[in-house]
């Protein structure tokens, strides 16, 4: 596998705990400095650039799963979004539940977690 690729996809991974944990912070806090519409783009995070950009071969972007990760990514971001929409406008409880264990956000980052190891797993040499 191009260790850009692997790189990217390790780096993913270690984005999405970092995420969480901010989201975390912003709800302990109550506030977040966080811009709504920028944590919303799926193209402005290190990986999004990487996914939307050109480091990724054409012959990766037409396979299923890349479309799943750039899908997933987005719906990653949406609920990030969604999070920080709810601190902003004084809804903790809302942005609490959306952290949940089984609830919005943390489907999107177990499902995307889960489709970047098997994205990774599938590209490794044999």
């Amino acid at each position: 596998m191009d260790n850009s690729l692997f790189e990217a996809i390790n780096h993913a991974l270690a984005a999405l705990g970092t995420w969480k944990a901010r989201l975390r912070g912003a709800i302990n806090d109550g506030a977040s400095t966080l811009d709504c519409a920028t944590v919303g783009r799926d193209d402005a995070c290190d990986f999004g650039r990487f996914l939307h950009g050109t480091t990724v071969p054409a012959s990766l972007r037409a396979t299923p799963s890349f479309t799943r990760i750039v899908a997933l990514h987005a719906a990653f971001h949406r609920n990030a979004a969604a999070v920080v929409a709810d601190v902003q406008a004084g809804r903790r409880q809302q942005a609490e539940a959306a952290l949940a264990l089984g609830a919005s956000f943390d489907h999107a980052s177990t499902d995307l977690v889960k489709a970047l190891i098997a994205w990774r797993r599938s590209l490794a040499p044999a």
